[in-house]
């Protein structure tokens, strides 16, 4: 009796993965699989966290891979900046229009990688608490991002939309030969 009760909980235990794992929910599927099929030049957002960090992975993997390691990077955003970056190193920076707060200009990434990391952390924070993700319309916590097709660099993205009348940071890159 010992052993047939044992055949039954494994066979159910062996049905509920089968079944489990034969679900066709796309809702359940990792990540990996949206990566994928990640359109990076589609605005994701913090209202899809999931398909958010799915493009973020997929970008930052395509600019391991495709960016170049010398490139000129132009952020225009509340102030714009021009730098030459090597091999991440930030050969020279040049402000091109500047509110007139110092301050703004330092907090604008300098090099991809900086916009990388900034983005990841928003998206980490949000991750981490969803309840900081306000309803539509509402000031704070948001994410808006898109991502260059060819490269993966960010394109433009926008944390505070809609408070700030959409200013965001747009990003250009040109390699350097």
């Amino acid at each position: 009796m010992r052993h047939l009760l044992r055949f039954r909980v494994v066979l159910l235990l062996f049905v509920g993965f089968a079944v489990v794992g034969c679900s066709s929910d796309e809702a359940d599927e990792p990540a990996e699989i949206i990566v994928e099929n990640a359109d990076l030049s589609e605005n994701v957002n913090e209202r899809d966290l999931v398909k958010t960090r799915a493009h973020f992975n997929a970008a930052r993997e395509l600019w391991a891979a495709e960016g170049p390691s010398a490139y000129t990077m132009v952020v225009d955003s509340y102030a714009s900046i021009q730098t030459e970056v090597a091999d991440e190193t930030v050969m020279t920076m040049t402000v091109t229009r500047d509110s007139g707060n110092p301050r703004e200009v330092q907090v604008l990434p300098q090099r991809v990688k900086d916009a990388f990391v900034e983005i990841d952390e928003i998206i980490s924070r949000l991750e981490a608490n969803p309840s900081l993700i306000l309803p539509e319309g509402e000031c704070g916590n948001h994410v808006t991002v898109r991502f260059d097709v060819e490269t993966g660099f960010p394109v433009h993205y926008n944390t505070l939309s809609p408070c700030d009348d959409g200013v965001g940071v747009h990003i250009s890159v040109t390699a350097i030969e």
